[in-house]
């Protein structure tokens, strides 16, 4: 009797269109458990559900949007000193399904590292950090004299897709004093400042866009910090300035907490008469 109704049961739900399916099964197939010397990999794999179009990758605390297009992922992301521990997670309305993958990685060692993220958008979002120096990190200067390098972490265009996607600064040795932070939403012309009606979006309507700034100082010491600001872009030629963050010299770190300016958005104040 039991078979029987079993059986009876299923039938009714693939005559009623009901799929008797489970969470979507994600799996990470690069890289696999053990080492590496590499600053920045690729992570690539599959989610069983088809139809999912977006998941969430988590990479040593730091997540992103990620896109799935036809079961199948990739994330450039940036990796740590010592132990690294990568999770993707899909859902459906069945639930959710996962998978991690945890290795250790040889490289230097990071004072600052700061994280530009927003979903994946067909147009182009540009961290700029300007350091104590004076010296401009950026889409047109990638390396700086002191240490700093632009790293783009978007992966399925021509070029790397600069700016289409989640982009890292980092900094091995930083030197003491200040950085400035700052977000473009770029629309043409050599510093991000032209005409919308003249750039590469023609005269069309842009979205705006909600991102993510994420500055993680002293990364895997006892004095690590993460610092995380939140905004929305909301036209091209936008320039937000997110702040200021202060490096302290390294003698002056133990049992010291750093700081995270915030400035104001720039924009011309309107006189009230």
């Amino acid at each position: 009797m039991f078979k029987i109704k079993t059986c009876v049961l299923f039938l009714a739900c693939l005559i009623s269109g009901t799929v008797l399916a489970g969470a979507p099964e994600v799996k990470i197939e690069h890289p696999a458990g053990g080492w590496t010397s590499e600053r920045r990999v690729a992570v690539k794999g599959s989610v069983s559900d088809s139809k999912i179009q977006r998941a969430t990758l988590v990479a040593n605390g730091t997540s992103f949007l990620i896109r799935v297009t036809n079961g199948k992922f990739a994330q450039n992301v940036i990796l740590s000193k010592g132990p690294n521990t990568i999770i993707v997670e899909a859902s459906n309305p069945n639930g959710t399904g996962s998978d991690s993958v945890t290795f250790y990685s040889k490289v230097s060692k990071v004072d600052l590292t700061i994280y530009l993220i927003f979903g994946p958008q067909p147009f182009y979002i540009d961290l700029w950090v300007t350091e104590p120096d004076g010296s401009k990190c950026f889409w047109q200067h990638r390396k700086t004299d002191k240490g700093g390098v632009l790293h783009d972490l978007y992966n399925d265009l021509p070029g790397g897709g600069v700016g289409m996607g989640p982009q890292a600064y980092t900094m091995s040795a930083a030197a003491a004093g200040e950085y400035l932070i700052q977000v473009n939403y770029w629309a043409g012309g050599s510093w991000g400042q032209g005409e919308v009606s003249g750039g590469p979006y023609g005269s069309k309507r842009m979205p705006i866009v909600p991102f993510r700034v994420e500055a993680v100082m002293y990364e895997g010491t006892e004095q690590e910090e993460r610092h995380t600001f939140t905004a929305v872009l909301t036209k091209p030629s936008d320039t937000f300035t997110v702040g200021k963050i202060r490096v302290r010299p390294p003698d002056e770190r133990e049992g010291a907490k750093g700081t995270m300016k915030g400035i104001e958005k720039m924009h011309k104040k309107k006189t009230i008469k």
